[in-house]
């Protein structure tokens, strides 16, 4: 939902800057045909240019091997029931916006389909007369005289053999044979869509009277204005001449009337128009081009924090909310794991805090939280994974599901590649004293809160399969525990100084532990 809303957000800023220049430079330039093309092509172009992303990155020839980024591949397991977002609510806010935003949508497309279906109606309840290809009907009909695709659909009040009867059927079949039906139709579905861009809806009322102009240009006479004001007239209200109330209708009579007495000067239509190039290209690398993000050195003189969370815990009906075999309990290993971190540690310079200092379960939302308030560098997560239940699933089975895994955020967070870092860097420290899976994981459904919503560069490790016979030996043996906590420590050392390298900036260690 975040990534539409800034996608729907750099659509804005695109259309908005595209229309700034039209309304600044272009409107009221008698250039119709050039206008009209213009504004289609700044609702295409605010389309696209956000959704194309080119990035320039500087790499070392020769990076450190130890510090080569992992692929990351997609899951779609789904065991850790108790970190998916989507288990948290039943409904969110995010997604009661995005249902609030769908049924606009829906009410502005049912609109659309109404119009269309009146439009038919006609059709269907008159005679269609064949006219040189023009489908030609003669109606009492409100709003008539119009023209909709090849229909002309007239007003039998005005007589079409008069000289502005003739006049405004010329201005009908320019509608037709310029296809503005199509330009129409194009705004109105890309309204449905995206509704919420107030520039669209500018654009569409342009187009609408830019249309108008190119029709008036080629159905009326050089500069007989008078003959234009009674055909808008006679067109809009054939039995109404002296109630014209509505200012906006007046102002683009005004409008429409003021192209055909203007003077074209060719310097100035085409500095005009070339000049959108250099505002086109500065969009385009504005909204397309990006560096690669640099992670900021820490800095030496402050105290390094990690949040080391034990996952899930004791709940308060007394069951254990983690994955179990037999009498073996995730909640348990893990948060022995996490003491054996801190106690391994004998960096003055790295604080390690606990989201958890009890058996007890924390609310996921309480675990981000105390990585706020301690300002956490980074967040690790500490998991045993789990396959189906089976006595005799053991490493040696065909498809066994055995070895440690690393996961990190599925929704491109503020720290995404950060994350991705440290996680190649664990799976390199880990994978030397037990089989660590060699690409980073995404889960493919839902989110995880502690990966999707933290402040820091964040992770989650499987430790092993608690359902697999060698993995659940290896992961309750202290240790082999204490040799886990081990490549832990070492992976948040090397963590502190590989940034700057793969990024192609080296950097001097700040962290050794003694």
């Amino acid at each position: 939902m975040i990534e539409i809303a800034y996608y729907l957000l750099k659509v804005v800023c695109c259309s908005g800057l595209l229309f700034l220049y039209y309304h600044l430079v272009l409107r009221n330039k008698i250039f119709h045909q050039w206008n009209r093309f213009y504004l289609l092509a700044t609702v295409i172009l605010s389309l696209i240019i956000p959704l194309v992303e080119f990035t320039y990155s500087h790499y070392q020839e020769e990076p450190n091997p130890a510090f080569q980024l992992l692929q990351v591949v997609q899951s779609a397991d789904s065991y850790m029931e108790e970190e998916f977002i989507a288990n948290r609510q039943s409904i969110t806010a995010e997604q009661w916006i995005g249902f609030g935003y769908m049924l606009i949508s829906l009410f502005i497309f049912m609109g659309t389909i109404i119009s269309l279906a009146k439009v038919f109606l006609i059709i269907s309840r008159h005679k269609v007369q064949l006219i040189n290809k023009i489908k030609f009907i003669s109606t009492y009909e409100k709003g008539t005289p119009f023209s909709f695709f090849r229909y002309i659909f007239w007003n039998e009040n005005i007589d079409i053999h008069s000289n502005t009867g003739q006049q405004i059927f010329k201005h009908e079949l320019v509608h037709v044979k310029e296809g503005h039906s199509f330009d129409k139709l194009f705004l109105q579905f890309i309204l449905t869509i995206f509704w919420s861009n107030p520039f669209f809806w500018f654009i569409r009322r342009e187009l609408q009277i830019i249309h108008e102009f190119i029709a008036d240009k080629n159905a009326v006479r050089e500069h007989d204005t008078s003959t234009l004001a009674a055909m808008i007239l006679q067109a809009a209200y054939p039995h109404q001449f002296s109630s014209i109330a509505n200012q906006f209708f007046q102002s683009s009579i005004k409008r429409r009337i003021a192209m055909l007495t203007k003077i074209q000067n060719p310097r100035i239509q085409y500095l005009s128009r070339v000049l959108v190039l250099p505002l086109i290209a500065c969009i385009i690398l504005a909204f397309t081009f990006k560096t690669k993000e640099v992670h900021k050195p820490l800095d030496p003189k402050k105290a390094m924090t990690v949040v080391i969370d034990a996952g899930h815990g004791k709940m308060p009906n007394g069951q254990m909310n983690g994955a179990r075999q037999g009498n073996i309990y995730e909640d348990d290993i893990v948060f022995e794991l996490a003491k054996k971190i801190k106690e391994l540690n004998t960096n003055p310079k790295l604080n390690i805090v606990f989201t958890r200092t009890s058996e007890n379960i924390v609310d996921l939302h309480k675990r981000v939280d105390i990585a706020k308030e301690n300002k956490a560098d980074l967040f690790i997560s500490l998991h045993i994974n789990a396959g189906p239940v089976n006595s005799k699933n053991t490493s040696s089975e065909p498809g066994s599901l055995n070895g440690f895994e690393i996961s990190v955020s599925n929704k491109n967070t503020s720290f995404q590649k950060q994350s991705e870092i440290l996680g190649s860097i664990m799976q390199q420290e880990l994978n030397q004293v037990y089989p660590t899976a060699p690409s980073l994981v995404k889960h493919q459904f839902g989110g995880i809160w502690i990966l999707d919503k933290n402040i820091c560069p964040s992770i989650l490790i499987e430790c092993g399969y608690i359902t697999n016979q060698r993995d659940r030996e290896y992961i309750t043996n202290e240790e082999n525990q204490k040799a886990i906590a081990d490549k832990i420590l070492s992976a948040i050392e090397k963590y502190s100084s590989s940034p700057g390298e793969i990024d192609g900036i080296q950097q001097d260690s700040l962290w050794k532990r003694q």
